[in-house]
């Protein structure tokens, strides 16, 4: 989906369905590019998430690595005091999320859901 943004991005989590959820992207198009035209070619990569998934040993916490579920680390932005980088400002941007998955097998309930946290 494409949404027009006014703020400052401080956090940036999607939603998506797994075994098929492969990654979801958020990209900042400038206006001139048009809702319709923005996308992964004419914007600039914001956040990208892709799924950790349990018993995998990749996740460091044993209590969370469990096999059959999966970790989706949010995108955050925020003071540099935490490590962060500043929140991207989106005002007057449009910002277009775009959900890769893997369709081999079917799945029931296929969907996707941005959340996203923008301070005026």
């Amino acid at each position: 989906g494409t949404y027009k943004g006014g703020g400052s991005l401080v956090g940036a989590h999607f939603h998506c369905h797994a075994p098929t959820c492969l990654s979801m992207a958020m990209y900042r198009c400038n206006e001139s590019v048009g809702a319709t035209g923005c996308n992964e070619t004419t914007g600039e990569l914001l956040c990208e998430e892709k799924p950790i998934y349990g018993g995998t040993s990749v996740i460091k916490e044993k209590n969370f690595d469990e096999p059959g579920y999966i970790l989706q680390p949010p995108c955050l932005w925020g003071d540099s005091q935490f490590g962060l980088e500043p929140p991207p400002n989106v005002t007057g941007y449009f910002l277009h999320t775009v959900k890769h998955s893997n369709a081999t097998f079917g799945h029931h309930g296929e969907m996707a859901w941005q959340q996203m946290h923008i301070l005026p």
